[in-house]
């Protein structure tokens, strides 16, 4: 009967008390095909539209242990850029690598685009790194333009500061959960 109440007492303790290793709720990962958009400013400003090859994370937290969240997204993207204005038309098919972050030390986005700018009769294929934040959904990005030659320097700049989104509503919803459990 002692070790009866005993072995019950310590049962009881191990499943109250006890804690779990494994504080994650949920560790979702995808790769999607999803619609991409951006602004960028260059001496003018550029409208993009495309699409990316991405795989997306998102790590929800448990209760216990906060400090383990984060979301990313990393991949491939062909798109292209359009000059906005009325009197000089000008195309920039891209292609393009990203990765984008955020988590409890950082949020930052990194990207390396390969451009042929051309308005139709003289072309300008650019390089550009590109450094910035996470914004959530968005990513701030600052580039530097590398041209093989001048000949639409007049229209494009060297420095660049983009804003781009890539749709995918599946890993917006995953990045609600971990924002509500974060704050829970």
């Amino acid at each position: 009967m002692k070790y009866s109440l005993l072995s019950i007492f310590v049962c009881f303790t191990t499943f109250c008390f006890g804690q779990q290793n494994d504080s994650i709720i949920e560790n979702y990962h995808s790769n999607k095909i999803a619609p991409r958009f951006g602004l960028s400013y260059q001496q003018n400003v550029f409208a993009e539209v495309g699409i990316s090859f991405h795989s997306y994370n998102v790590i929800i937290p448990g209760i216990e242990k906060r400090s383990h969240w984060g979301s990313s997204l990393s991949g491939f993207y062909l798109s292209s850029e359009f000059l906005l204005r009325n009197d000089k038309s000008l195309l920039g098919p891209k292609i393009g690598f990203e990765f984008a972050g955020a988590a409890p030390t950082a949020a930052a986005a990194m990207a390396f685009e390969t451009i042929l700018y051309t308005d139709f009769n003289k072309q300008t294929l650019t390089f550009t790194p590109k450094y910035g934040f996470s914004l959530g959904r968005w990513e701030l990005c600052y580039g530097y333009n590398v041209f093989t030659n001048n000949y639409l320097s007049k229209y494009i700049g060297h420095h660049r500061i983009s804003i781009s989104v890539n749709v995918n509503k599946t890993y917006w919803k995953k990045q609600n959960q971990m924002l509500k459990a974060l704050h829970q």
